[in-house]
C-alpha cells in the first residue's frame, strides 16, 4: 500500500499487516528492500516501480548493486484454470552496476500471519521436498473453512506455501522472524531447524 516497498509493512487489501520482509547484504552492509522492519536497518534506495495487470516490479540501486524484484500473479482472464490458482511468483535478480565484484545475499521472509485472519491465531507449519524445491507451509491450526463472513476478514483456512528452488547458496528456515533476521544481519548461516511447532 506504499509506492516505496520499505515505507511500511506489506498489507492485505483490508489494510491489515501481513508482513513480507526483504533484506539484502552487500559486502557486509545490510539494508531493507521490503517492509518497514527491522527499523534499525536503512532502506535500500528504490529507483523505480512498474505496475501492470499481472506484475509489479520494484527496482533498487545502491552501493554498486541493482536489485530487481518482480511479483507475478498469472491472472489471465482467457485461462480460467490458470486464473483460479492462488499462486504468485517472486523473482529477485541482482547485478553489479559498477563493474566490480560484490558479495550479495538476499533474505525473503514470509510471516505465517499470511495464513490467518488475526495474528493471535495459532499457526502450524511444516517442511517438505517437491521436485527440486524446498517447500515451507504455514496454516491456521483450526482450519475454520468458510465459518466467517464480512469485509474485514483475511483467509484463515488453507495454507501459505513458500517454495524455494534448489540452487547454490539457497537456504530456508522455519524459525521466528526476529531470529532469522538477526542471524542474517550478523552474517551467519540460517540455523537448521527441526520444524518443532511453537
Amino acid at each position: 500500500m506504499n509506492d516505496k516497498l520499505t515505507d511500511g509493512p506489506t498489507r492485505h487489501w483490508t489494510g491489515a499487516a501481513q508482513p513480507l520482509t526483504g533484506l539484502v547484504r552487500i559486502d557486509g552492509r545490510v539494508f531493507r528492500w521490503m517492509g518497514s522492519a527491522p527499523q534499525a536497518l536503512p532502506a535500500f534506495r528504490q529507483t523505480a516501480l512498474e505496475i501492470t495487470a499481472t506484475r509489479t516490479t520494484y527496482h533498487f540501486e545502491e552501493h554498486g548493486i541493482r536489485l530487481d524484484v518482480n511479483f507475478l500473479s498469472p491472472l489471465l482472464p482467457n485461462d480460467l484454470d490458470l486464473m483460479s490458482r492462488p499462486i504468485s511468483y517472486v523473482t529477485m535478480t541482482v547485478a553489479a552496476t559498477d563493474g566490480a565484484a560484490h558479495k550479495v545475499q538476499l533474505l525473503f521472509d514470509a510471516s505465517p500471519v499470511l495464513a490467518v485472519d488475526r495474528p493471535t491465531q495459532q499457526v502450524v507449519w511444516s517442511r517438505s521436498r517437491v521436485q527440486g524445491m524446498n517447500v515451507l507451509r504455514a496454516s491456521n491450526f483450526q482450519q475454520p473453512i468458510l465459518e466467517k463472513s464480512g469485509d474485514d476478514l483475511r483467509i484463515d483456512w488453507g495454507s501459505v506455501l513458500l517454495a524455494v528452488p534448489d540452487q547454490h547458496g539457497a537456504a530456508s528456515a522455519t524459525q521466528p522472524q526476529d531470529l532469522v533476521e538477526s542471524t542474517f544481519v550478523s552474517g551467519k548461516q540460517l540455523l537448521d531447524d527441526d520444524v518443532d511447532m511453537p
